[in-house]
């Protein structure tokens, strides 16, 4: 019934005072990591980044040399059509 009450248009507030139910609430407990802990975070960030810059040079250069063969391939088929 609440549902169908609430696609109605009826306010979840006012739903729920009709009903006699109370609002749910949700918290979360965030725990902040300390400075010795961020200090290790930020090693292992800076690692990963490393990591991946290598990768993304790496994927760089592959691709270079595929668009070289890709285009020396072409230069081959064109002089051997002609």
């Amino acid at each position: 019934m609440r549902d169908a009450a609430i696609g109605t248009g009826i306010a979840v507030d006012k739903m729920l005072a009709l009903t006699g139910q109370i609002p749910t609430v949700q918290r979360a407990n965030i725990v902040m990591p300390s400075a010795e802990d961020r200090a290790k975070i930020d090693v292992s960030h800076r690692a990963l980044d490393a990591i991946a810059r290598r990768l993304v040079e790496s994927q760089r250069r592959y691709l270079a040399v595929c668009w070289q063969s890709l285009i020396e391939g072409a230069r081959i088929v064109i002089r051997y059509a002609r």
